[in-house]
């Protein structure tokens, strides 16, 4: 084979795995913004909650802090575990409890059952921003970088926008089970795309 030819390979390999990477980046956007969706689509929902599990509003919003503080704490272990096994199977793993834990929050029978499993969906889903961030690194070259980060950014922030104004307008019309499972469901259909 001649210097041209194994040029020419080299170029259709290096394109075949950009396109796959960014096929990949285009899944870990949506997967963000879904996970900030379900983060923020909680806190109007509180009240509703309370009515639902009897309980006091001070009771219930205790899911918003196990969330967050589980999430904060487990992201400093992600990075150690992707070094070591590969961000994209950490990532996964990540979303496969997150997809799990966001499906058992629609079985809450109780406000602490539901404290229990808002506590492990922030374990799962503390993985998957981190390690999106440093994926980006790895597969993108420096002049790419700067625009994935951007765009990872807005679908974080418009699963926030989404997930503050959809669980208080939505709730009324499917119920907060449903507000879970569908997340649950999308998030399921990405990690097997």
């Amino acid at each position: 084979m001649s210097k041209k030819q194994l040029q020419h390979i080299e170029e259709a390999d290096k394109a075949r795995r950009l396109k796959k990477h960014k096929e990949l980046f285009n899944l870990l956007s949506i997967a963000a913004g879904l996970i900030f969706l379900q983060g923020y689509m909680i806190a109007p929902l509180i009240p509703r909650l309370s009515e639902v599990f009897n309980v006091p509003v001070q009771e219930i919003g205790f899911i918003v802090p196990a969330y967050m503080l589980s999430y904060a704490l487990m992201a400093l272990f992600y990075g150690l575990l992707s070094d070591r096994f590969g961000r994209w199977s950490i990532i996964r793993l990540s979303l496969i409890i997150f997809v799990v834990c966001t499906a058992l929050i629609a079985t809450s029978q109780t406000a602490s059952q539901m404290a229990t499993w808002r506590l492990l969906t922030g374990i799962g889903a503390s993985g998957v921003i981190p390690l999106t961030f440093a994926l980006i690194g790895d597969l993108f070259p420096f002049d790419q970088r700067g625009v994935k980060l951007g765009l990872v950014f807005a679908a974080m922030e418009g699963g926030m926008a989404a997930g503050s104004a959809g669980g208080a307008i939505l709730e009324p019309y499917i119920g907060w089970r449903w507000l879970f499972l569908g997340t649950a469901i999308k998030e399921f259909l990405i990690i097997n795309d």
